[in-house]
């Protein structure tokens, strides 16, 4: 214990100032939102997840292989909201996508759609 009593104190290289604070603090409500004279973007987020939720009706399961990178921002949306499930969201997905799709690509679709739910059901 002598020996640190003889040695000089060390210089410190940082001082230590107070705490910094914010001059202006932001809450959600400060938040600029653009509002839709027809619908709000919540109204149509609502009204999507009501459309999938009436109809998701499972005729069982089964296992789809998607990369990580997908399996963890299907997750992030279902723990945002945007769906009780990942069926329910990936459900909204394909809803969307039909939707935008021209006539002809849509009765293809519902065509083969049909064809793949009756091989489904004959096995």
């Amino acid at each position: 214990m002598a020996n640190n009593q003889n040695q000089p104190q060390r210089k410190r290289l940082l001082e230590r100032k107070s705490v910094a604070t914010p001059q202006k603090t932001y809450s959600p409500e400060d938040a600029v939102v653009e509002t839709n004279p027809i619908e709000s973007k919540e109204e149509v987020i609502q009204s999507k997840r009501k459309k999938t939720t009436q109809r998701a009706v499972t005729n069982g399961s089964t296992t789809v292989r998607v990369s990580t990178n997908t399996k963890n921002q299907l997750a992030a949306l279902v723990t945002m909201g945007m769906g009780e499930s990942v069926d329910a969201v990936i459900s909204t997905f394909i809803d969307d996508y039909v939707e935008g799709m021209a006539s002809d690509q849509k009765k293809e679709y519902q065509i083969l759609k049909d064809i793949m739910m009756m091989k489904t059901r004959k096995s």
